[in-house]
């Protein structure tokens, strides 16, 4: 009897795929949202001061 096992995506994933402006990278070959790294940059920003 085989097993199949299936794997659930984290709700920061599931967050981040719906998020608006999805593109795809060719270069890197992802996909994700052109916010994110604005929100990155964000964070950072509040982290270092």
């Amino acid at each position: 009897m085989a097993v199949e096992h299936v794997e659930k995506e984290s709700g920061l994933a599931v967050f981040l795929k719906n998020l608006p402006l999805q593109t795809y990278f060719e270069k890197s070959g992802i996909s994700h949202s052109l916010l994110v790294p604005i929100l990155l940059g964000v964070v950072e920003e509040s982290w270092l001061a």
